[in-house]
């Protein structure tokens, strides 16, 4: 996947495709409440863009590993809500078939139960488990650092060219892009993926919850681990300089207890 810039120039994705892959829906920032109006239909219809979600491949792995996605913001699903609601709208993209197998897989995936009921006795087995979880994390690692090259770091670019760069409606149908005549909020500027979803924020939780799905107490350490907040630009004169090494971070609360995270 890293290999996409190879053929795929992040300026032409961004500028040039990515506007035609977005739909209809929470596309208010661009004047589309209702949808969009098709032919003479009286009624606007509301689709969403292309989105990963929407790969059925991708979702009968997360089932298949037993891991949760909650909706973007919560840590712990609604009462009586058992799947992220914006996954399960994805399922109405998929041809039936496939969606009926995601049912059914939903109901009889007992993998990570059965590692977790045999750890004592079978370690090699939650050894196995914890690592197709690691590799899916790992999937959604480099998923971000592509959106990163291809949307964040070429819409900062965009905003930058001014208006020149967003004058039409379907230049900006692919982004979030705030009314001339309305107060700019946080939400309103707000990058969208181009399945309606707050870009960033939804694909940092989808990873992290698949690291949260590992059932040993090594596996849990690793792949739950998360990067203290950064410091707020007035404090960063008091903060000490962290030093990244090729491991990735470390911290060192004793010689025994130091911990190395990569």
């Amino acid at each position: 996947m890293l290999r996409m810039e190879e053929m795929c120039d992040p300026h032409v994705f961004f500028f040039k495709m990515r506007p035609y892959l977005a739909g209809w829906k929470n596309m208010e920032s661009v004047g589309l409440e209702g949808g969009v109006y098709y032919g003479n239909e009286s009624k606007p219809r509301v689709y969403a863009g292309g989105s990963n979600a929407q790969s059925s491949l991708i979702q009968t792995l997360d089932l298949i590993l037993n891991v949760d996605h909650t909706a973007t913001g919560e840590t712990k699903p609604k009462a009586n809500s058992a799947e992220n609601p914006f996954m399960a709208e994805m399922r109405k993209y998929m041809p039936g078939k496939h969606a009926d197998f995601l049912v059914h897989l939903g109901k009889v995936n007992v993998i990570r139960d059965y590692v977790t009921t045999h750890a004592s006795s079978n370690p090699s087995l939650v050894l196995a488990y914890d690592a197709s979880v690691a590799m899916l994390k790992s999937f959604r690692d480099k998923h971000i650092q592509i959106v990163t090259r291809y949307i964040i770091i070429q819409a900062q670019k965009s905003k930058s060219m001014g208006s020149s760069g967003t004058r039409t409606l379907r230049a900006g149908l692919a982004k979030a892009k705030a009314s001339s005549t309305s107060k700019k909020t946080s939400e309103s500027s707000e990058l969208k993926g181009t399945g309606g979803t707050s870009l960033l924020p939804f694909l940092k939780q989808c990873r992290d919850e698949t690291g949260n799905a590992a059932a040993g107490s090594w596996g849990k350490r690793i792949l739950t681990y998360k990067n203290a907040p950064a410091p707020k630009p007035e404090e960063q004169l008091e903060t000490k300089p962290t030093f990244i090494g090729l491991a990735g971070q470390w911290r060192n609360d004793g010689a025994e207890s130091a911990q190395g995270h990569w």
